[in-house]
């Protein structure tokens, strides 16, 4: 169904057992564990061909290459055929089957502005920490019953097929809400600071404008007025350029959306 799954919590919160199980119930050789830094890199899929689960554990947001990350976690949850280097052999083409699980203490940035990624995310945050009364005997204890967690898993997987979707859990939507204006800071100005819809149109310099003010009051970085625009297009692909008929050609207008009456409010 091609999502992702993430879970979120503190430090001692579980993540690590709950990523051991994964290991022992699937078995360490259907199991891959890059980095996202390591996706980035020529050989970085290489490891993830045939596997059933890509854990990436203590993910952080990246320094760079967020694009080349978003792209990735894209496709491979996409199940898209893709060609992938391969060190000292010719280069292997198809589609990825690994399953990505992420695990991290914090909201994850990595600029996304269509927002597709987060809507690939399903989020379980957890909230409570073991930190200084930490079991050490739980992945063991677990292990010895793992027959047990298979046939839950089992009851869980026919229940998903049954209803046809993921259900993000509501404990989980403001964590998800946060990190869409974190990763596509374009689509919460558009919700908040905009109508959306056809034969709309409002003059490109008013909408960057409100959009600055909007960047700044948020204190979001500020994109330029080309960026703005791809932006804007990649997170409403309705969005279009528009050109009035009003005499003046150097007029430019973006169709498909006008600013809200009472904007003022989030600027």
């Amino acid at each position: 169904m091609q999502k992702i799954f993430m879970l979120l919590g503190p430090r001692r919160s579980g993540k690590g057992t709950i990523g051991r199980i994964i290991d022992a119930l699937i078995g360490t050789s259907n199991l891959a564990g890059p980095t996202l830094a390591s996706l980035t890199k020529q050989f970085g899929l290489e490891p993830l061909i045939h596997k059933l689960v890509a854990l990436i554990s203590d993910a952080r947001t990246p320094g760079r290459d967020h694009q080349i990350i978003v792209e990735r976690l894209l496709m491979i949850s996409g199940e898209d055929t893709v060609s992938v280097d391969r060190k000292h052999k010719d280069s292997w083409v198809g589609r990825m089957t690994a399953r990505i699980v992420l695990m991290s203490n914090e909201a994850l940035r990595l600029g996304d502005s269509s927002g597709a990624l987060i809507g690939r995310m399903i989020v379980l945050q957890i909230h409570e920490t073991f930190y200084g009364r930490e079991d050490t005997g739980l992945t063991n204890r677990l292990i010895s019953e793992l027959s047990g967690i298979f046939n839950w898993a089992l009851v869980g997987r026919q229940r998903l097929y049954a209803r046809g979707h993921f259900v993000q859990p509501q404990s989980s939507v403001g964590i998800v809400e946060e990190m869409a204006g974190m990763n596509s800071p374009i689509s919460i100005f558009l919700n908040q600071c905009c109508d959306l819809g056809a034969g709309l149109n409002e003059d490109k310099g008013l909408v960057y404008d409100a959009y600055q003010q909007h960047a700044n009051k948020n204190h979001q970085h500020v994109l330029d007025h080309s960026s703005f625009s791809r932006a804007m297009y990649a997170a409403n692909p309705s969005i279009t350029a528009f050109r009035p008929r009003d005499g003046d050609s150097r007029r430019q207008s973006y169709g498909g959306l006008r600013l809200k009456e009472h904007t003022d409010e989030f600027l």
